[in-house]
C-alpha cells in the first residue's frame, strides 16, 4: 500500500494511505509526496485525490489586486489610445489647410469644384485611420497586461 505525505506552508506531515487523505477534507494548497515521486506535487495533481479536494476560493486581496491592475491597465490602455490617435492625427496632416491635404494624398489629382467637401473626406479618412491604430494598439496592452496579471494569480495559487 501507497503511504503519501503531505505538507501546506512547509509544515510536512504523514506518511498516509490515500483513504485517509480522502478523509482529511484537504484543500488545494496542499502538496503532496510519494515513493516514486521525483518533487512535491500540488495535491490536484494526484490521481485519486482530485474529487476529494476542497477547492478554496481566491482571497479577497487577491481579487483587489487583480481589479486595481484590471484598472490601470485599462486607463494605460486608454491613454495610449487617445495619445496615438492625436500624434497620428497630427503628423498624418489632419489640421492641415485643405490644399496640403490635397497636395499630400491625392498628388496633382485634385478636382477643382467641391473642395471644402473632399478636405473633410480626406480628414474623416485620417481621423478614422488613427482612431483604429491608436485603439489596436491601445487594446493590445490592455490585454497583455492583463494576461500578465492573471498568469501570476494563477502562478501563486500553484
Amino acid at each position: 500500500m501507497k503511504k503519501y505525505f503531505i505538507s501546506l506552508e512547509g509544515k510536512q506531515d504523514g506518511p498516509f494511505t490515500l483513504e485517509e487523505l480522502k478523509a482529511k477534507n484537504l484543500s488545494d494548497k496542499y502538496l503532496v509526496w510519494q515513493d516514486g515521486f521525483e518533487d512535491w506535487k500540488s495535491i490536484l495533481a494526484v490521481e485519486g485525490l482530485q474529487d476529494t479536494v476542497l477547492k478554496l476560493p481566491p482571497s479577497i486581496e487577491e481579487n483587489k489586486k487583480i481589479k486595481d491592475a484590471k484598472e490601470i491597465y485599462k486607463f494605460t490602455g486608454i491613454v495610449i489610445m487617445v495619445g496615438l490617435f492625436i500624434i497620428i492625427y497630427l503628423k498624418a496632416g489632419g489640421t492641415d489647410d485643405k490644399y496640403d491635404l490635397f497636395e499630400n494624398y491625392l498628388g496633382n489629382r485634385y478636382p477643382s469644384t467641391d473642395t471644402d467637401s473632399l478636405s473633410t473626406q480626406v480628414r474623416v479618412l485620417i481621423g478614422a485611420t488613427s482612431l483604429i491604430i491608436g485603439a489596436v494598439i491601445g487594446l493590445l496592452v490592455y490585454f497583455y497586461g492583463m494576461m500578465r496579471t492573471y498568469k501570476a494569480a494563477y502562478k501563486k495559487q500553484l
